[in-house]
């Protein structure tokens, strides 16, 4: 409930500045430059994408879950400069309303 509390009735001064622009509920994966490396090789190597899609995401949830309550805080998080990318953007919405076209 805390970071929702956060969120709600944080002075804007916080919230949706250059440094922060959402609520977190836990530190676990934050600051981790070395995971950076890490998946630039990993893409390197996985070109089919299959370890970085099946087997490091279930490690990263059965390494994750349990120690998730041991990082608990509120915290601020910053997006990446790639959800800034308005070609990006414009990609996911005219996929996205292709993907739901049928149920329109």
């Amino acid at each position: 409930i805390a970071p929702i509390l956060y969120a709600m009735f944080t002075k804007n001064s916080l919230v949706g500045t250059e440094e922060s622009d959402y609520v977190t509920s836990c530190t676990l994966f934050q600051n981790l430059s070395g995971l950076e490396w890490a998946y630039g090789w990993m893409n390197y190597l996985d070109r089919s994408g299959f370890i970085r899609q099946n087997i490091l995401s279930t490690f990263a949830c059965v390494a994750g879950l349990p120690f998730q309550k041991l990082f608990a805080s509120v915290s601020f998080g910053k997006s990446s400069s790639e959800s800034f990318n308005r070609d990006y953007q414009n990609e996911l919405y005219e996929w996205s309303k292709e993907a739901v076209s049928p149920w329109m």
